[in-house]
């Protein structure tokens, strides 16, 4: 028998793919909700998301659970007291934690920001440019922007529909001097025998 993938959280109101963990890689990974089928998708590698089915939203207090299946076998659902509960409603306070975990460079052309509620809508503005906005499936996400530049305010905001976030001023980009180097990427973890890929970060 397989064993069942994990749920990782958080999960909010306003998550559409769910983060699962721990399944075989090309197994199919079936979502719950309270024990109802929400989603069932497969999944490429040990760490992967599950769409939910279209038009359904979980609720606050949800629990959400995942079994997988593969060849022919299938694991149990995940157990009870391992189930994420699905958070309360994002608020306006919780939308203006999102920040850049590394230092902005002029002449760079990308933005990786964190504090981001899953499944919210990121848009970021750069001076006068039209603004980009991005769909976060998680925590994090990364924004291709113009090219940033000495004396361009870099401000960014999330948001759902039903709510929007206040705009973060980002830090000002830093000036890039002759010989300076940036900080190398690190190597998403953890890491799986079986995988055939990986993330950087």
């Amino acid at each position: 028998m397989l064993c069942a993938p994990v749920v990782v959280p958080p999960v909010t109101p306003w998550t559409r793919k769910v983060r699962v963990r721990g399944q075989l890689s090309g197994a199919i990974v079936i979502v719950f909700a309270n024990g109802i089928e929400v989603g069932r998708g497969q999944v490429a590698g040990p760490d992967g998301f599950v769409d939910l089915d279209p038009g359904f939203s979980l609720s606050p207090g949800d629990r959400v659970t995942a079994r997988q299946e593969l060849d022919g076998d299938h694991s149990v659902s995940t157990p009870p007291t391992s189930a994420a509960i699905v958070l309360t409603t994002p608020s306006a306070a919780a939308l203006a934690k999102l920040f850049s975990r590394s230092p902005l460079y002029q002449c760079g052309k990308g933005l990786w920001l964190e504090g981001i509620v899953p499944g919210a809508e990121v848009t970021v503005a750069v001076a006068a440019y039209p603004p980009v906005t991005v769909h976060a499936d998680w925590t994090a996400v990364h924004v291709d922007v113009p090219m940033l530049g000495p004396g361009l305010p870099v401000v960014a905001h999330q948001w759902n529909p039903s709510l929007a976030g206040p705009p973060v001023t980002l830090p000002a980009p830093l000036p890039q001097t002759p010989g300076q180097t940036v900080p190398p990427p690190a190597v998403d973890e953890p890491l799986y025998v079986c995988d055939r890929s990986l993330g950087l970060k």
